[in-house]
């Protein structure tokens, strides 16, 4: 059986499968904290790259990412996308 060897350097900015996230900083609570993904964020994350973490705009249920900007596809009850 040949084992392969993740290599974890938190907070390198180059995410690998033995963290939750990196984004390269040591801001706390930004959606990626010791490499761990913060409550109430995702993060989008290539291998040998930063992760992207994001959290949705206020009065949105639902958000994509698309080319690093955050966009909403769906709003709380009551509001609308503009």
């Amino acid at each position: 059986m040949i084992k392969s060897c993740n290599y974890k350097n938190c907070n390198d900015g180059i995410w690998t499968t033995a963290e939750e996230c990196d984004d390269g900083n040591q801001v706390p609570r930004d959606g990626c904290t010791d490499c761990k993904i913060d409550d109430g964020y995702r993060c989008v994350n290539v291998l040998l790259a930063p992760s992207f973490c994001y959290k949705c705009p206020s009065n949105c249920v639902e958000c994509t990412p698309v080319n690093r900007v955050v966009r909403c596809s769906k709003c709380s009850d009551g509001y609308f996308l503009s």
